[in-house]
């Protein structure tokens, strides 16, 4: 189902007041509803047109309002092709210019168009005054104003909707005149651009004050007798009255034409063709006479009903222009206050606005919702690395200590399994020695290289130097301990009672000769440790010795 968009046009006039209701969809404009009411010569309007608008639902209801085009001012506008400035700018220097001439600021709008290869802009204006004298009408009248559109324009959409609904020629230049009872309103364009608009104070009452006058009736019979007897056929009876009205009207019509031929002088921007419609142009004959006159065909436009000619158009165009997505230039051409307008825009998308907000407070909170629980997920999921990483690192300390304590009891051991891995060889040295001392010698120590040799510093002990760690991308060093050699040289040290040393030379020859042993010989004083060399004779008297004894363990 299509989208539709309905506005509605009121035109109030001299003699009528008429309505119309547009409505927009996806096949284009269409006219749903028409309705007109006649006004009083004297007397106040609003009492005549309020119980009408409450009779057809438009109490309250917000309207596109027409300003009469004598109340306006049309002035195209050439801008030239190396001007840079934009439309709105151009516009806004003219009604600049004209202001400082009237002392006054005009209300304005303006249309951009190109007619051939001319880049032109319409500029249309207003007096304050007369705009707030047609907005006060609507408050009198208790009505909404959606938009205020002079009346030509309004004429221009509607002729222009009516002649396409006809099947009237695409692409040429037309002259639209609607033909009021106090006043003719008049509209040139080409498709949808309109280029040229005015309005003129002569309409169908010129052609009832002509024909009282020369024929010297009264007003009330002679417009009786233009509506059943008029005619501007050659053997009617009131011809020659009506032709001089005729006459004088399309001096006007004229006159607009040559100030439009003035403006648009190329052949593409001649009239090929005149739209007639409106009251006056009921008058029989009016059309062909009015062709005479200005060489041009001249069609009546006839109603939806093609009784008479359609003067609801102008209510149709103020409705069309009013409708959402009218494609048209013209509808550029606005005299409504910015203030107004600003209104209206908001009370037309305050709905859109106030579901906007309510879709971004529900946006944000969604967003607020899921941030939140984003931020509690990610807060558990670091507290658990967090956590995780404690552990790892309580159990790599504990990796460490049990690492520290293995090192340490390797380092203890190793001593340990120097002496078991020489045990053997050991012993047949100790009973070597046994056996091959003098009776008259003692042994009092019988030790390994390290541990006769070592300094306070080594028996105290060092500490074990830590394992370095493997960096990335390196491969990890071996960390099982080479083992410890087994001992190869001991030192025996002994006392004899000989000063000559010969059971001690005995006892290294007896070494010598023994299969485990590769060399032994006397240590020299020079060569003990510090401790030893200071250590006091025993008694009763005797002489140290120290022998050096190289073992083989093979």
């Amino acid at each position: 189902m299509g989208t539709r968009n309905q506005s509605i046009g009121l035109d109030i006039g001299g003699a009528f007041a008429r309505a119309a209701w547009v409505t927009r969809d996806r096949e284009g404009l269409r006219v749903e509803r028409v309705e007109s009411v006649a006004l009083p010569a004297a007397g106040r309007v609003e009492d005549v047109i309020r119980p009408w608008l409450a009779k057809i639902g438009l109490a309250g209801r917000s309207c596109v309002l027409g300003l009469p085009g004598a109340q306006c001012m049309f002035q195209p506008i050439l801008q030239p092709e190396d001007d840079p400035r934009a439309p709105a700018d151009a516009a806004a220097v003219e009604v600049l210019k004209y202001n400082e001439m009237v002392s006054e600021a005009m209300v304005y709008g303006f249309a951009p168009f190109t007619a051939g290869e001319e880049r032109r802009i319409l500029l249309t204006m207003a007096r304050p005054d007369a705009v707030d004298l047609r907005l006060a009408m609507a408050r009198a009248l208790e009505i909404g104003v959606a938009d205020l559109v002079p009346m030509p324009v309004a004429w221009f959409r509607g002729l222009r909707l009516r002649a396409a609904a006809a099947g009237a020629p695409e692409g040429e230049v037309r002259l639209y005149l609607a033909a009021g009872a106090s006043g003719t309103e008049l509209a040139i364009g080409r498709g949808d651009d309109l280029w040229f608009a005015r309005a003129f104070s002569a309409g169908g009452r010129l052609f009832t004050d002509r024909l009282a006058r020369k024929e010297g009736m009264p007003v009330a019979r002679a417009e009786r007798a233009k509506v059943e007897q008029g005619s501007l056929a050659t053997d009617a009876p009131h011809a020659a009255s009506l032709r001089a009205a005729a006459d004088a009207w399309l001096g006007e019509v004229s006159a607009c034409l040559s100030v439009y031929r003035g403006l648009y002088p190329g052949a593409s921007a001649r009239v090929a063709r005149v739209l007639l419609a409106g009251g006056a142009a009921a008058l029989p004959g009016l059309a062909a006479y009015a062709s005479e006159r200005l060489d041009l065909p001249v069609d009546v436009v006839p109603d939806t009903g093609g009784v008479a000619p359609d003067a609801t158009a102008g209510a149709v165009g103020l409705a069309a222009s009013g409708a959402a997505g009218a494609v048209s230039d013209a509808a550029g051409l606005s005299l409504l206050p910015a203030r107004l307008r600003d209104e209206i825009v908001f009370r037309r998308q305050k709905p859109y606005w106030i579901g906007a907000g309510a879709a971004a407070a529900a946006i944000l909170a969604v967003s607020l919702l899921g941030g939140y629980r984003d931020i509690r997920r990610r807060s558990r999921a670091l507290s658990e690395q967090r956590e995780s990483l404690v552990r790892r690192q309580a159990i790599n300390a504990e990796i460490e200590q049990w690492r520290a304590q293995a090192d340490l009891l390797a380092a203890m051991a190793r001593p340990v399994d120097r002496r078991l891995a020489s045990g053997p060889a050991l012993r047949d040295v100790l009973n070597l020695v046994a056996e091959a001392k003098h009776p008259d010698d003692w042994i009092t120590l019988i030790s390994d290289e390290e541990s006769y040799f070592e300094t306070d510093s080594a028996r105290r002990g060092s500490p074990t130097a830590p394992r370095r760690r493997p960096r990335g991308g390196e491969e990890p060093e071996d960390e099982t301990p080479a083992p410890e050699p087994a001992m190869k040289r001991l030192i025996v040290e002994g006392y004899t009672r000989q000063h000559g040393l010969g059971t001690v030379r005995d006892l290294i020859t007896r070494l010598v000769a023994s299969e485990r042993v590769q060399s032994a010989d006397l240590l020299g004083d020079d060569a003990l440790p510090e401790d030893r060399a200071s250590r006091p004779t025993p008694s009763p008297p005797a002489r140290r010795f120290v022998i050096d004894v190289r073992v083989d363990l093979s």
